[in-house]
């Protein structure tokens, strides 16, 4: 627990979840996990990115469930947050011996805003201009599959001020069109699995249904998977439906098993 990634200066950590057994030369896929919160709350250690990890880890993966810089009503952190996330995937490629991670094979995963930041790795590229310069510059902050929980595809349908973003939607469209996943699509995206709940009101639907139809057009490999009757902010394993195996069928076919 509590592992640093940022550097000096950075209070931000990240916990490591490992498979149950490791022999010394083993490689393991590894994921970044992505807590949501709306940019504002959240933690990596709460129950469900525990969730999250463990079922991932059981099932041969390493995980790295991290924090990332939040936004205050004074304190707009667009794109510090991004960047964050894809420090996290060149942090695990930079120590991928100490970790037994497969540096070929990482993905992303994470829930609402975190399924933001989540799309957003794996759909810009260094020519979209939000790649960090450092630290771990040298090293590729692309990932090779991506899960989505319930996750904001499109920042700039809220047209209103989020705490994020140093302006308002009136103010800088440019910025909300940047930080939003549906910009980003084109034929080179690696696979996505969207999971929304048919009765989400905070994030509704259509994010993840236009999504899902712009990476159909553009050629992308990915799955739409709806659950009925669910709100905004289920767990993998709920009343409305058990969706680890399809999360861990996913990582398993697009990012191998070890």
């Amino acid at each position: 627990k509590n592992l640093d990634y940022l550097g000096p200066g950075r209070d931000e950590k990240f916990d490591l979840y490992m498979p149950f057994t490791t022999k010394e030369h083993e490689r393991f896929p590894g994921i970044v996990i992505i807590h949501g919160g709306g940019w504002m709350r959240g933690s990596k250690s709460k129950a469900r990115e525990v969730e999250f990890c463990t079922t991932l880890a059981g099932f041969g993966f390493v995980c790295m469930s991290i924090d990332y810089a939040l936004a205050s009503r004074i304190n707009p952190t667009w794109p510090k947050n991004l960047h964050d996330c894809k420090t996290a995937v060149r942090y695990l490629r930079k120590h991928a011996d100490r970790f037994h991670v497969d540096p070929k094979h990482i993905g992303s995963m994470g829930h609402s805003a975190g399924g933001q930041l989540s799309q957003m790795v794996a759909l810009t590229d260094s020519e979209a201009g939000l790649d960090p310069e450092s630290p771990y510059g040298e090293y590729s902050c692309r990932v090779q599959a991506t899960v989505s929980l319930y996750g904001v595809s499109d920042v700039a349908a809220f047209k209103k001020q989020l705490p994020m973003m140093p302006g308002t939607y009136e103010e800088i469209p440019e910025l909300f069109k940047l930080a939003s996943p549906l910009t980003h699509v084109s034929s080179d995206d690696p696979p996505i699995l969207l999971i929304h709940g048919s009765c989400d009101t905070i994030v509704t639907i259509d994010h993840s249904e236009r999504l899902a139809k712009a990476l159909e057009q553009a050629g992308v490999k990915h799955v739409l998977y709806l659950m009925e009757d669910a709100p905004h902010g289920f767990p993998l394993k709920s009343e409305y439906d058990d969706i680890r195996p399809l999360v861990v069928e996913f990582f398993i076919e697009h990012l191998g098993k070890k």
